[in-house]
């Protein structure tokens, strides 16, 4: 677990990398460990959203130290007066009632039936297992048991009336029922069972340790959707999936094979192409064993192998529907989008209400950029299987809302999902992608975890995500290691330098990250993820040719995806690349997709390369729209630059001022230059040529205007024809950087 030291260094270097959102959670979880820390409440009032919390933490830090000169300056510039430091209230962990009777939070009482859930779980796992002798009662009555007993002691009963003890006494009760009941106890087996006996010995996988829930914070699953006939699966009881299988053939007399079904769809795929060896040992040698050998290739990234598979089983049944749709998702990966599309239509053809055959189709257009046809393809799936529940669909209609910005909707089918299917690795997937999207990390650990210690912990993909979120909590130990298990599982070279280049790149660590992928290219330099990893660690190391070189070929691959084109344009900025910044900004905005800080962030190095190629109008109009969305030391600099360009120096002074002061803090590389610059401002407005040391007297508003500001409607669409020049300003540092996302995969 991080220390309070390194995870104030981290919220620092968060917040002078302009990494707003990040810096505030390492900050918080500073100030949850030591309110009274000064640095972190003086930083947290550089990265929160509004002046009026800006105020309140400067207020914090006056509290602590009243001598604290920065505190007082920013108080003065935002137009208020230090004020004399508060007693801080003891109960700020303590909750009384009115009569002094300590209450139990709600948060407390739901880890404390999270507790009893748990072990009941393992008590019904080891049922099934037959080393228990009980007899459990039917899932409808167990959930009939459970309703009176909320109801005659509810939340608030058992906080005023000595909850906690209730609640304690519960898990004793259950605690003990356990110690007594007779038979060994013994750990649940994830590998297959066959009514033949399995053959296979599985690698027991070491599951996650269950994060606490924080104090005092309710849980957040983020948005959902209502849909009260919607089925449900619940692992408490027993009811595992409802979601059929895309290929279900019954095979009685060939317990391999079932076996081999029975762990494809279990995400075990070593363990179904052994399976499917056995079976044909023994004489089956059915269609949907190559369809089940042909995808587990295809899952453990061997495409070659998948599609000898799949060939092999298409001469066989050339009318077996499935293995249609797998050439497609090969063809697919293979980047031969027409031959995809001609298996997929044939699949069709031959099965109209295969729900896989929608959900690649769905697949392809997502990766042509297709993003409405995509959602068409997932709404015709759904009418023609008659089922708008199916998870398989649901969950490929989040992806294309994920990829295209709509994290909000995504994680609502995210939930849905989860409530039809909690055992779904896909279904997982996107609930903890989208939660994360939103900023609900701790919400992402919980059906993480959930899914490794209860489905499946050899998922290599759910550990390999399951390290992204740690990292962004600032648990860098657990980040490791999970990624390490993630790689052992993996299997594969490649890929394990990939992951670990990635969480490198998360922790800011880019050196390191392009290192790694370096090595992975040079035995795959067609590696989307690796080149696009690539990109992000050259441009944040000043590499700016090779940035631009591999965000191109990334570019060809995935279309018109928002989080690549935002770093394709700050990328050409770096670059000085002026007049192509510029028109591909404005077909950036054309796409329609873009979430607000990325808005920004095209704003702002649309305007910068407007201003070097002097279309100061323009300019003008696009750095004030970032500056709504954002306020950053680099925007109002910029602001500066166009002011005092347009010879409105006393504007251009505050701007320079309001960036002066925060470089205090933030240590802006390009101050030398901005106070040459803002004593020129001051000989123009005949101040003298000495640079005075700034006192800001109010907030500079990015939304003023004068009777030199420009005030038409801005037009970015179009390019100016004047020359780019390379001298001048140098280029300020970028603010923030879009980090790699996997192409979704059906």
């Amino acid at each position: 677990m991080a220390t309070q030291d390194e995870l104030l260094q981290r919220g620092i270097a968060a917040a002078r990398a302009g990494q707003a959102e990040e810096a505030r959670q390492w900050l918080a979880q500073v100030i949850k460990i030591n309110p009274q820390s000064e640095a972190a409440w003086l930083w947290m009032s550089s990265v929160v959203q509004n002046d009026e919390q800006r105020a309140y933490c400067l207020q914090q830090v006056l509290a602590i130290n009243p001598q604290n000169e920065m505190a007082i300056k920013g108080l003065q510039a935002l137009g208020g007066q230090p004020a004399a430091p508060a007693a801080q209230a003891a109960a700020a962990t303590a909750i009384s009632a009115p009569d002094g009777i300590p209450l139990v939070g709600a948060n407390q009482i739901t880890q404390a039936q999270r507790a009893a859930e748990d072990i009941l779980q393992s008590l019904h796992v080891e049922e099934q297992l037959g080393t228990l002798d009980i007899v459990w009662a039917a899932p409808e009555k167990v959930r009939q048991r459970a309703r009176p007993a909320v109801t005659a002691f509810s939340p608030q009963m058992m906080m005023i009336g000595g909850g906690i003890v209730g609640v304690v006494l519960l898990i004793v009760i259950v605690v003990m029922a356990i110690r007594s009941l007779p038979g060994k106890r013994q750990a649940a087996s994830t590998g297959p069972v066959g009514t033949a006996g399995p053959t296979i010995t599985p690698t027991v996988t070491p599951r996650p340790t269950r994060t606490p829930t924080p104090q005092g914070t309710p849980f957040n699953p983020g948005p959902t959707i209502a849909a009260a006939d919607a089925p449900r699966a619940d692992l408490r009881y027993g009811k595992l999936t409802p979601t059929s299988p895309y290929v279900n053939t019954p095979h009685p007399s060939s317990p391999p094979m079932k076996d081999a079904l029975s762990s494809f769809f279990s995400g075990n795929y070593n363990e179904a192409l052994e399976f499917v060896k056995q079976a044909r040992d023994v004489g089956d040698d059915s269609v949907d064993g190559y369809w089940v050998e042909g995808m587990s290739f295809a899952y453990l990234g061997d495409v070659e192998q998948a599609k000898l598979a799949l060939e092999g089983g298409l001469e066989r049944d050339p009318g077996f529907a499935p293995l249609h749709v797998g050439m497609g998702y090969i063809y697919t990966l293979e980047g031969a989008n027409a031959q995809a599309r001609t298996s997929i239509e044939r699949a069709l053809e031959l099965d109209p209400k295969l729900v896989t055959a929608y959900v690649a189709l769905a697949e392809l257009e997502l990766r042509e950029g297709n993003y409405n046809a995509a959602l068409t393809a997932i709404e015709d799936g759904k009418e023609a299987s008659g089922n708008k529940y199916d998870v398989n669909l649901l969950v490929m209609q989040g992806e294309i809302l994920l990829t295209t910005g709509e994290t909000g909707k995504a994680t609502e089918l995210g939930n849905l999902a989860h409530y039809i299917d909690p055992s779904s690795e896909e279904v997982a997937l996107l609930l903890a992608r989208g939660r994360m999207a939103l900023g609900l990390q701790d919400a992402a650990v919980i059906v993480l975890e959930d899914y490794l210690e209860q489905i499946n912990p050899s998922s290599a993909e759910t550990w390999a995500l399951l390290a992204k979120v740690y990292n962004k909590q600032g648990r860098v130990s657990e980040a490791i290691e999970s990624n390490r298990r993630a790689l052992q599982l993996s299997g594969r070279i490649t890929d394990a330098l990939v992951a670990q280049a990635l969480l490198y790149i998360d922790q800011g660590r880019y050196a390191e990250a392009c290192a790694d992928l370096e090595d992975s290219l040079e035995d795959d330099e067609e590696n989307y993820e690796a080149r696009y990893g690539r990109a992000i660690c050259s441009f944040e190391l000043g590499d700016a040719e090779q940035a631009i070189e591999d965000l191109e070929y990334v570019r060809q691959e995935t279309p018109s995806k928002p989080d690549i084109e935002t770093l394709y344009v700050q990328a050409l900025v770096a670059d000085e690349e002026w007049n192509k910044a510029i028109s591909t900004a404005s077909s950036t905005y054309g796409l329609g997709l873009l979430e607000q800080e990325q808005r920004a962030l095209v704003l702002e190095n649309q305007a910068y390369a407007f201003y070097k190629v002097g279309d100061l109008n323009n300019a003008f109009l696009n750095i004030e729209a970032a500056l709504k969305i954002g306020e950053t030391g680099t925007r109002h600099y910029y602001r500066g630059l166009v002011l005092e360009a347009l010879r409105d120096y006393d504007r251009a002074a505050l701007e320079y001022e309001w960036v002066l002061f925060w470089d205090q803090v933030y240590h802006y590389p390009f101050t030398k230059e901005m106070e040459k610059r803002l004593a020129q401002v001051y000989r123009e407005m005949g101040a003298g040529t000495a640079t005075p040391t700034p006192t800001i007297t109010s907030t500079p508003s990015p939304t003023s205007t004068a009777t030199q500001t420009p005030t038409r409607t801005p037009t970015p669409t179009g390019t100016s024809t004047l020359s780019p020049t390379k001298s001048g300003t140098a280029t300020p540092p970028k603010t923030s950087t879009p980090k790699p996302s996997k192409t979704p995969t059906p």
